[in-house]
């Protein structure tokens, strides 16, 4: 199985300003954009856009303050393989969540211009899709203390900048 090319309308879907994340799916010859998620979408409802059966991958723009006003928006790569992900044959399945990783660096590679742009995370489960732990690893080499108020609001869709 040959790793699908990268639209154009992905590169844009990165590049839009204000937007919570962007999802993407593959048809097996191109990843295209599935929805662009404004800032203003809630985690939950977020979690909830993501396909119970279907491979996704997702820029998501986690934005958050410091104690000390620094305004912070950290990018986080999913690729997301719902558990219990089955296609026609076993081979098959098999085939397409060997080719998940290699669809996620090429994402990164074409949107953002480099491999190492942000942090990838893998999940499959609700339980993977924990916010706490993904704010930890963003913020693993932050200075200051993360501002508790501008998480909450980040998560309820109302985010601070």
């Amino acid at each position: 199985m040959q790793v699908p090319t990268i639209s154009e309308e992905c590169v844009g879907a990165f590049k839009t300003p204000d937007t919570l994340a962007a999802i993407f799916h593959t048809d097996g010859h191109q990843v295209t954009v599935a929805k662009v998620l404004p800032a203003t979408t809630t985690w939950e409802d977020f979690i909830h856009s993501l396909s119970s059966t279907d491979v996704a991958w997702a820029i998501i723009n986690i934005r958050y303050v410091t104690t000390n006003g620094g305004k912070r928006l950290k990018h986080c790569w999913l690729s997301w393989i719902p558990e219990g992900f089955k296609r026609a044959s076993t081979k098959e399945t098999v085939a397409v969540k060997f080719m998940s990783p290699m669809v996620l660096s090429s994402l990164r590679l074409k949107c953002a211009g480099h491999a190492e742009h942000g942090f990838h995370h893998h999940a499959g489960t609700m339980e993977g899709m924990l916010f706490d732990d993904l704010l930890e690893r963003v913020s693993k080499f932050e200075r200051d203390p993360i501002d508790p108020a501008s998480v909450k609001a980040f998560i309820e869709g109302n985010p601070s900048f």
